[in-house]
């Protein structure tokens, strides 16, 4: 039987966390020798910075990091997302309201925050990219390990 890629799509508002937690689990599965088994993508909730760079405060800090950066276009996720990813998630509440407007609704219960008990603050306006870099490397390290333990059961990774 053939490995299906697992298909994750990050969100947030402005694309910011999202597309670091786009470029940050990508270093994570690349350091398992895992890549192909993985589809990671991010987009944004809102089309303000629609066709934008990712952010430069963001880029140094992964890049501070030492974590590979390509050359991502912000786009705007779409009611196509749903069908397309298996795992859609946003930072923080608001972003999971956005989503299930975005995709009419939720019934195959894709859509999730990347930390259960608390919202990734959005550095935009507080300035602390760091912070959300640790809060996103958190919830990434818990997601990958969730995503792991259902390999010893189900041979997906």
């Amino acid at each position: 039987m053939e490995k299906k890629e697992i298909k994750i799509l990050f969100v947030s508002r402005g694309n910011i966390r999202s597309v670091m937690a786009q470029y940050m689990l990508r270093a994570m599965v690349r350091s398992l020798n895992k890549e192909g088994d993985f589809m990671i993508d991010s987009a944004s909730t809102s089309s303000e910075e629609v066709g934008s760079l990712i952010h430069d405060s963001a880029r140094k800090v992964l890049e501070e990091q030492h974590i590979e950066i390509g050359n991502y276009v912000v786009r705007k996720m779409t009611w196509d997302d749903y069908d397309q990813f298996d795992y859609l998630i946003g930072m923080d509440d608001e972003n999971l309201d956005d989503m299930k407007y975005i995709c009419g609704a939720d019934p195959d219960e894709k859509i999730r925050k990347l930390l259960e008990d608390r919202d990734i603050e959005d550095p935009w306006y507080s300035e602390r990219y760091k912070e959300a870099f640790n809060d996103i490397q958190e919830g990434l390290g818990a997601f990958l390990n969730e995503l792991i333990t259902k390999d010893a059961v189900g041979g997906r990774i």
